[in-house]
């Protein structure tokens, strides 16, 4: 994988500049426009008044940059200052289908915007579109500044408003997956955000026939994460799952997915709990899907070897596109099945550190805590307590 990890240059941690200020979160965003561009591939070539080059990372060389064609149209507004400091980078993901033989762009073109802003009033987001650059995720409708709070009431999807806010932004692009991870200055009760793009895994006839029947169509998943606390190992504080305790916000799923009728839209809850795949016997929620295993699920922290050392474990995650009872109606009938959800994997509770670098059977991973788990499904009662830790490989991606 392609992977940085921009650190500020923060007066706060012994930097050269006070980076509490908007007017500097253009040159950050220049940083992540760079990088994704392939212009930057060294350290050295990052602003050293902004970026804390000494403690940043760059992995950018051909041998681990995705594959030409899966990332295009790759822009920006960050070269001057512009109204509001609103900032952006935006890109197209295509699935990683598109390059696999027999494929062309006219017989399976499947793409999704991804979009990167940072606003004056709202603060940092990630979020993924469809090809019309509309149906976000998280929340609203399109693009515009305003549209993109989600739950005002609380702020949970607003990280942060100035670069002052971030401890540091790590960005990972490979063939099958995108992903963007902030850390809030305050490591200890400050929001963690991420946003991950994983294609679902490519079915040829299957996924070409219903691009051609709705291009709109694209199997790729989006997984959304907000939560405190992720750096304190199993602490006594948990974290509560309420509407503004910021453990509840988790969403998933892809917009336009595959039903009886046609291609179906999916709904992404703010604020509630379905989307840790919480399956009630008697009820059905179709717009709100989860994963297998389900975010709430905690995972052994260790686990026993044959040399008697103890060891770790890559669970692979599969999509579930809705949560219940299976009801074969138009909101139930999804020809996927449950596809695994590709270049991601759950590995034990708090195994790793926050972007360390891990290896197995001689690849390396990265390492995330992306949300709280481990004291029940996600109702309104409930506190989590763990940190679910996800690994994501290095090169263009297994």
């Amino acid at each position: 994988m392609a992977y940085l990890k921009l650190v500020m240059n923060h007066t706060q941690w012994g930097g050269a500049t006070n980076m509490n200020n908007a007017a500097h979160r253009r040159y950050v965003m220049t940083e992540i426009q760079e990088f994704l561009n392939g212009n930057h591939t060294a350290t050295s070539d990052m602003n050293g008044t902004y970026i804390n080059t000494a403690s940043s990372v760059i992995i950018n060389d051909t041998a681990n940059r995705p594959s030409a064609n899966i990332y295009r149209d790759i822009t920006g507004n960050n070269t001057g200052a512009v109204s509001y400091n609103n900032h952006y980078v935006r890109f197209k993901k295509y699935h990683y289908g598109n390059q696999e033989a027999g494929s062309t762009d006219t017989n399976f073109g499947a793409f999704n915007y991804v979009t990167i802003r940072w606003y004056d009033t709202y603060g940092l987001i990630c979020r993924t579109l469809d090809k019309a650059n509309s149906q976000a995720f998280p929340y609203s409708t399109g693009d515009t500044a305003g549209t993109w709070t989600g739950d005002t009431a609380a702020s949970q999807w607003r990280f942060p408003i100035t670069p002052g806010n971030c401890y540091a932004i790590h960005v990972i692009m490979t063939d099958k997956l995108f992903g963007m991870w902030v850390e809030h200055s305050n490591v200890v009760t400050g929001y963690y955000y991420s946003h991950m793009l994983s294609d679902l895994e490519f079915s040829p006839d299957l996924m070409r026939h219903l691009w051609n029947d709705n291009n709109y169509y694209c199997p790729q998943y989006t997984f959304n994460t907000a939560d405190t606390r992720l750096r304190n190992d199993a602490d006594s504080t948990a974290s509560q799952v309420s509407s503004t305790s910021h453990s509840k916000r988790l969403t998933m799923g892809m917009k336009h997915r595959p039903g009886a009728n046609g291609i179906k839209n999916t709904a992404a809850q703010i604020g509630g709990y379905y989307h840790w795949g919480y399956t009630a016997t008697q009820a059905n929620y179709n717009n709100y899907p989860s994963c297998f295993p389900p975010p709430w699920y905690d995972m052994p922290t260790q686990i026993p070897v044959a040399n008697g050392d103890t060891g770790y474990i890559m669970q692979p995650l599969t999509a579930w596109s809705y949560i219940g009872y299976v009801n074969r109606s138009n909101n139930h009938y999804d020809y996927h099945g449950f596809p695994r959800m590709m270049n991601i994997w759950r590995t034990n509770d708090e195994g790793f550190g926050y972007g360390e670098r891990v290896q197995k059977d001689g690849k390396y991973y990265r390492s995330f805590r992306l949300h709280r788990c481990g004291g029940g499904y996600g109702a309104t009662t409930d506190s989590l307590y763990r940190n679910a830790c996800y690994l994501f490989p290095e090169g263009k991606g297994d």
